[in-house]
């Protein structure tokens, strides 16, 4: 299962953010220009949204109405700068993941890979028609609705509306908007496969260790496959720790200001945006506490595997490499959020709660006003 046969569905989205492992062998500068080109587009993107924000939203139902845009796109920049900044880490990554997925098709566990790749697959396919479909309601619904305008509110100055160029200008920003929405979902699609690796290769441990006390395998692969696995999951909590901890920070207040823009516009297309954009926030929410809570379940099935196996009765050197297992088990694999906290369901729930929480003070303060 090598790594790029799993990706090539997405191929187009991985060669657009410069992330498609055989063009960063043969044309590394080529595919980090276009990782920072997706980059800046992002962040320009944002900030423009936010000056248009602060500069036009002069009341509490034009603050509403211009900041669901900016906060789709403050959304946009914590996940993708995130990992233009550790993009050579994340191509390390990539590079164990083709390498652990060999590994497994080596083994036995050929029902287990092809289950996490099924998930992969189905994954992969939701977010992708989930994104494709806000991309296309923000792109389409000025000109299905006859609001002279753009796809986002600010960044032309509005007599362009009346020019010639506005064809142009629209065009412009979509192509900014799709290149911007391409780099979020390849960051998914990374996190997904980055996910769905390790825990194939948990289960598969697991696996082993369930046919260890019929005589199958040998001790010593076990634990190299357990060490490589644990090793492969360090990495991946170590580089998104960070990530997730501003995503969780920036996703509460952004579904906050989406539910009080929600409220509180009276226009379709402003309303039609922002259902879009709290539909998608929730959902990166909700998948990343999952891939948590999924990450720490295959770590915990290792432990449960080992304790309910024959080791004891094993040759003195297997019952060695069974109790350094043990030890490593002892501390479960977890998702974190910075040094605050985990990224599981529970978590989930606390920060959808946070959120309303937020959003009945914001509405109190605002209207006490």
């Amino acid at each position: 299962m090598d790594v790029e046969s799993i990706l090539r569905p997405s191929r187009l989205f991985f060669v657009l953010v410069g992330f498609w492992p055989s063009e960063n062998k043969k044309k590394p500068k080529l595919c980090r220009i276009k990782t920072y080109l997706i980059g800046i587009f992002v962040v320009t993107l944002a900030i423009d949204q936010c000056r248009t924000m602060l500069t036009l939203g002069t009341d509490a139902a034009s603050l509403a109405e211009y900041s669901v845009d900016a906060v789709g796109l403050i959304v946009m920049s914590t996940k993708v700068i995130p990992f233009v900044v550790q993009r050579d880490s994340l191509l390390s990554m990539l590079s164990k993941t083709n390498g652990l997925s060999k590994h497994e098709e080596a083994s036995n566990g050929q029902n287990i890979v092809k289950h996490w790749k099924l998930r992969h697959t189905i994954a992969v396919k939701y977010l992708t028609r989930l994104y494709l479909i806000v991309l296309v309601t923000y792109i389409s619904a000025p000109l299905i609705l006859q609001d002279k305008g753009f796809p986002l509110r600010g960044n032309f100055p509005s007599f362009i509306v009346n020019t010639s160029w506005y064809i142009l200008a629209y065009v412009t920003e979509s192509i900014m908007l799709s290149l911007a929405t391409s780099g979020v979902l390849v960051c998914d699609m990374l996190l997904i496969l980055f996910v769905c690796d390790l825990c194939s290769e948990l289960n598969c441990t697991a696996l082993l260790l369930e046919e260890l006390g019929q005589g199958q395998r040998d001790f010593t692969t076990i634990v190299e496959k357990h060490v490589a696995a644990l090793n492969y999951g360090k990495s991946f909590c170590d580089v998104t720790s960070v990530v997730f901890l501003f995503q969780a920070i920036v996703t509460t207040s952004a579904i906050c200001l989406a539910g009080y823009t929600a409220m509180k516009t009276t226009s379709t297309i402003i309303l039609t945006k922002m259902l879009m954009v709290l539909l998608t926030t929730m959902m990166q929410l909700f998948i990343n506490c999952y891939i948590g809570e999924i990450i720490t379940e295959a770590f915990l099935i290792v432990r449960t595997a080992i304790e309910d196996s024959d080791w004891l009765f094993c040759p003195s050197k297997d019952q060695k490499g069974a109790f350094l297992i043990l030890l490593r088990t002892e501390k479960p694999l977890r998702l974190g959020v910075g040094t605050f906290g985990v990224m599981n369901l529970k978590s989930f729930t606390e920060f959808m709660y946070n959120a309303l929480s937020y959003l009945a003070v914001l509405n109190t303060m605002i209207r006490g006003q």
